[in-house]
C-alpha cells in the first residue's frame, strides 16, 4: 500500500520530523505545505507551526502562530486551547 502525499500527511510528517530531527526540520516541511489550498481555513498547519516554534524557543512567533490558528478553527474548544498555548508562550500576546 502506498501513502498519498496529501497536505495533511505532509503536516503530520512535519510533526514527526520535528521530533526526530529538531524543530527547524519540521518547520521546513510545514512551511512548504501550509499555503496549499486544501489547508485553507483550518488550524492544522498553524497549530503545528506554533508547536514547532515553541520547541525551538521562539515564543513570540509561536504565540502568533497559535493565535492565527485559533482564528481559523470553528471549534470553540480547539480555539480556547490554541489561545491558552499562545498566552503560555508569550503572555503579552493575547
Amino acid at each position: 500500500m502506498e501513502a498519498y502525499p496529501s497536505p495533511v500527511v505532509e503536516v503530520n510528517r512535519a510533526v514527526a520530523h520535528g521530533r526526530a530531527y529538531g524543530p527547524d526540520a519540521g518547520l521546513a516541511i510545514v512551511d512548504a505545505v501550509s499555503a496549499n489550498p486544501s489547508l485553507t481555513g483550518t488550524s492544522l498547519a498553524g497549530g503545528v507551526r506554533g508547536d514547532l516554534l515553541e520547541r525551538r524557543g521562539d515564543d513570540e512567533a509561536a504565540a502568533a502562530a497559535f493565535r492565527e490558528a485559533a482564528g481559523q478553527t470553528g471549534n470553540e474548544a480547539e480555539r480556547q486551547l490554541l489561545l491558552r498555548r499562545a498566552t503560555k508562550c508569550f503572555p503579552e500576546s493575547v
